[in-house]
């Protein structure tokens, strides 16, 4: 599905020039900089020029300090860390991502902020658009994830001599893309949760939802 993004035709997002200081509109003015070549490698401008106009503003700095580092560098640095499946602290800062903490507080930032599901949605609204979504049929199934600090999803794990966790529920469509993902205790049954699920799969632009998988 990020491949589809990629290579959508979408207008060319504005050019990005050396400065990475913000407010972030003004940003859109401006160039990331030197090692952009491994920024738009992790956010090509397909995917930047998605993202960028749904991006926050930033906190503001009353009392000043170093300025904001672009956002797309930070985006890239998170997809770098989910890719790879590194701890935050690891993020080699060589990238010219900026260091794991930063991207750290922005990635929980921005899903404080609604950010990741709104892009989910317009992910979905582009495979549709593209012809990709294939709705006659769909699967669900679970993954179960390590918890130990614990937190409101979370249960014993009976895989996993009872420690704390959670699970993952995805429902993906006939060609493997994801529909919709809920998340419940490690404890949690698939069978429990085929409903809540299915529930969780919004409509995109095409007017085809749910309804339609169960149609």
């Amino acid at each position: 599905m990020v491949d589809l993004l990629f290579t959508h035709r979408t207008p060319s997002p504005p050019p990005l020039r050396s400065s990475d200081n913000f407010p972030l509109r003004a940003c859109a003015q401006n160039r990331v900089g030197s090692g952009r070549g491994m920024v738009e490698r992790w956010v090509p401008d397909g995917l930047w020029t998605l993202i960028f106009p749904m991006i926050p503003e930033p906190p503001p700095r009353p009392k000043g300090g170093r300025p904001h580092l672009h956002p797309r560098r930070v985006l890239a640095g998170i997809l770098y860390i989910l890719r790879w499946g590194l701890p935050w602290r690891q993020l080699p800062t060589a990238l010219g991502f900026g260091s794991g903490i930063t991207c750290e507080r922005a990635f929980h930032r921005w899903q404080a902020q609604g950010l990741w599901s709104s892009l989910f949605q317009q992910v979905l609204n582009h495979a549709a658009a593209a012809g990709q979504l294939d709705w006659s049929r769909a699967a669900l199934d679970g993954c179960s994830l390590p918890a130990p600090r614990g937190g409101e999803q979370t249960g014993r794990n009976p895989t996993d001599r009872g420690k704390l966790g959670s699970k993952l529920h995805l429902l993906i469509d006939a060609s493997g893309l994801p529909l919709a993902i809920t998340l419940t205790g490690a404890n949690v049954h698939d069978s429990r949760q085929l409903e809540a699920t299915l529930d969780a799969v919004h409509g995109v632009r095409t007017g085809e939802g749910c309804g339609k998988l169960l149609g």
